[in-house]
């Protein structure tokens, strides 16, 4: 298996749960409207695709014994 279920858990729980305290965010912020709000959620949303990114490449690495 190339990247483990521990992995994989921490991944959905990190998007899941930036999704939700972002949505949390807007939910008290009625101020913020339209397009600003669609820039912030998709700016939010690639930065944590890219942080699961780094870190399957870190699990990879690990797994592969590259980074001991």
């Amino acid at each position: 298996m190339i990247i483990g279920i521990e992995v994989m858990f921490l991944l959905i729980g990190v998007t899941y749960g930036g999704n939700f305290l972002l949505y949390r965010f807007f939910k008290r912020k009625q101020e913020i409207q339209g397009m600003e709000k669609l820039a912030i959620l998709f700016g939010i949303n690639m930065l944590i695709l890219l942080l699961d990114s780094a870190l399957i490449v870190l699990a990879v690495l690990i797994e592969k014994g590259a980074v001991s």
